[in-house]
């Protein structure tokens, strides 16, 4: 789900350390830019990843009713990010982001449970997503600890249409640093009337384990790995992570409305090895994908009023990734 995703993402600019005068701002927003890069991917300065997940079976309700079952024989997506300075000042920065999703199903063996008697059949579908972001951030002081204030607006579409304008506000602040513990707080309220929740707490953990070189990277509710070193200029990470994604369905077959809004979350468990050649990050993933809701939202409702709703099986999944950090 994208507000999910940007959750994510958004919630990691706690790494900033204390403010006190210009030149130290500039310092801590120059460590807090690697920090927040080093963790995700997604807001480099290009990123580009190839997911590809093994065959599963599903079920699927329509209405609350028994729709399709059968086995989805592919999926696979293409994901590339962009993200480019606009303003830097020494205590706000303006950033743009754009964003291309392409989402790539296969069906086999599918049964109609609506019509029994219709024969089994095969069917494969694109989609085409894409959004554009800007992002600004305020830095500040609060209980006399480095605050950070974020706002986004995001506008989306699909190939076909037009999707929606949607936003979120974020406060963070850190409640401890040594050399070894970052601990953070905040919230994040989003502006967007579809969004399951209006408010989400962020609370987050990083801790260099004593006398190892594990480190433990602990974010509510995204993400908890466990990282260390791995040849000169490599990392590996294992552990779990939540993943969003979402994409726009184009039909009449479920109504009058032809545009639908289809999210998805899923529980990523695996093994991650990056490696650093100058600017250019290599990634490779891989583990096993547990899905946890993929649904069908008429455009502008609210999750909880979905139309169509897929169960999708535990399957094993394999990422590729690279990324170009010239800032």
């Amino acid at each position: 789900m994208k507000t999910t995703k940007n959750y994510s993402i958004l919630l990691v600019l706690f790494l900033i350390s204390s403010v006190v005068n210009a030149q130290e701002i500039e310092e801590e927003r120059a460590e807090a830019k690697e920090r927040i890069n080093d963790k995700f991917p997604s807001t480099r300065a290009f990123d580009f990843q190839m997911h590809q997940y093994t065959p599963a079976d599903f079920d699927s309700e329509l209405y609350d009713k028994d729709y399709q079952n059968g086995k989805m024989a592919n999926y696979t997506k293409l994901r590339f990010a962009a993200n480019l300075p606009i303003i830097k000042k020494p205590k706000w920065a303006l950033t743009g982001s754009l964003l291309y999703n392409y989402s790539s199903l296969k069906f086999e063996d599918v049964e109609n449970k609506m019509n029994p008697s219709l024969p089994m059949f095969d069917y494969k579908e694109d989609f085409h997503y894409f959004s554009g972001t800007l992002n600004s951030t305020y830095f500040t002081k609060l209980f006399n600890k480095p605050f950070i204030i974020n706002g986004s607006v995001t506008l989306d579409a699909s190939d076909k249409d037009f999707g929606r304008i949607k936003g979120n506000v974020m406060g963070t602040f850190i409640l401890k640093k040594t050399d070894r513990t970052r601990i953070s707080l905040g919230a994040m309220v989003f502006i967007d009337p579809t969004a399951p929740i209006p408010a989400a707490p962020i609370f987050a953990v990083e801790h260099k384990f004593k006398n190892n070189n594990w480190t433990m990277d602990f974010i509510l509710p995204q993400r908890l790995l466990f990282k260390r070193g791995l040849l000169e200029n490599g990392r590996i990470s294992i552990g779990s992570e939540v993943d969003g994604d979402s994409f726009y369905v184009s039909t009449d077959q479920f109504g009058a409305n032809n545009m639908y809004d289809f999210r998805q979350l899923e529980l990523k468990t695996g093994i991650t090895y990056e490696y650093a050649v100058g600017d250019v990050i290599f990634t490779v993933k891989g583990g096993m994908a547990n899905f946890f809701q993929n649904q069908l939202i008429e455009k502008g409702k609210l999750a909880k009023d979905y139309v169509f709703d897929l169960n999708r099986k535990g399957s094993g999944y394999f990422t590729l990734g690279v990324s170009y950090n010239p800032f």
